[in-house]
């Protein structure tokens, strides 16, 4: 009886744990699609995965490379017409990380139409799950991705894009 109580105490204990994963998380994502479609670059760059704003060459680096990337888009009538996040998948420890992926749903302006598709987010916590930064990752070639996260857990299911699909208005 004392086994079982402390095994009901254990899950418990987890399952707590990863509901209050799921809302941290779900809720940066949805802060990180907000920004997005405000065009809050600050804020987008302030929840992207840090190892990615380096490689970027810092914070306003990344900045004025997606002011440019939106400025360009924006020049050929196209921009993101909805950003929306699903419900995080199962949180799994990877190496010192914790990481868990996020659907999203996206639609794109463009001329005469948009384009809609379905992609991921990888969320990632380096401290235990207190934060939780964000790389797309639906695009991201399976080999890259293991060289950004060589200790990337095997249960881990990254969603793959869809195909963008054309709608007319």
């Amino acid at each position: 009886m004392k086994n079982l109580f402390f095994t009901l105490l254990f899950i418990s204990a987890s399952f707590s744990a990863y509901a209050q994963y799921s809302a941290q998380i779900k809720n940066g994502a949805d802060i990180l699609a907000k920004a997005t479609l405000n065009g809050d670059y600050k804020t987008l760059v302030d929840y992207t995965y840090p190892k990615a704003v380096a490689m970027a060459g810092g914070k306003q680096s990344m900045i004025s490379l997606i002011i440019k990337g939106m400025d360009d888009m924006k020049k050929n009538g196209q921009g993101f017409k909805l950003v929306t996040t699903g419900e995080p998948g199962k949180v799994y420890r990877s190496g010192k990380e914790l990481h868990s992926v996020v659907p999203q749903y996206m639609e794109m302006i463009y001329k005469n139409g948009y384009l809609s598709f379905s992609t991921s987010m990888l969320a990632v916590s380096q401290d235990d799950g207190k934060t939780w930064s964000y790389i797309s990752a639906g695009n991201i070639a399976p080999e890259r991705l293991k060289s950004m996260f060589p200790d990337l857990n095997k249960n881990l299911v990254i969603i793959k894009s869809t195909e963008p699909v054309f709608h007319t208005e």
